[in-house]
């Protein structure tokens, strides 16, 4: 897959899974904040698939060579070589300048989100939750 060549501000990549209610919440982003499209950002869900010969991007899905399921043993281990997959992708494939990774649970305000990224230094930003362990975060 070649690189996607125009450049952006922000890049939000979406977690995804293939189940149908997984879909029927992408269909409701999908209908929602990302139909309020932004010249300086883009939204992708991202998925793993197994025995995919590599990585994919299918309209507003990355499909990536990786396992995509849960149980209470893997998830988290899953859902973490499923995102660092999708990290991995995105900066071989895309030109942006900040990336939000967020659940398939929220509503983004793309706009306001570039707006917001306008006023951060471009050197290193970095916002978030890394972990949560018996209500501390860290």
């Amino acid at each position: 897959m070649s690189h996607i060549k125009d450049h952006f501000q922000l890049l939000t990549l979406v977690m995804h899974a293939q189940y149908d209610h997984y879909e029927a919440i992408a269909n409701h982003s999908r209908k929602t904040w990302m139909s309020r499209k932004h010249d300086d950002a883009r939204a992708y869900f991202y998925q793993g698939e197994q025995n995919l010969e590599d990585h994919k991007l299918e309209g507003d899905r990355i499909v990536l060579n990786c396992e995509d399921y849960y149980n209470k043993i893997s998830s988290q281990f899953v859902s973490t070589i499923k995102m660092l997959e999708a990290f991995e992708f995105s900066l071989k494939h895309f030109d942006f300048k900040f990336l939000l990774r967020t659940s398939n649970s929220s509503y983004i305000n793309q706009s306001a989100l570039v707006e917001f990224t306008n006023s951060l230094p471009t050197e290193f930003a970095y916002g978030g939750l890394v972990n949560m362990r018996k209500g501390y975060a860290y």
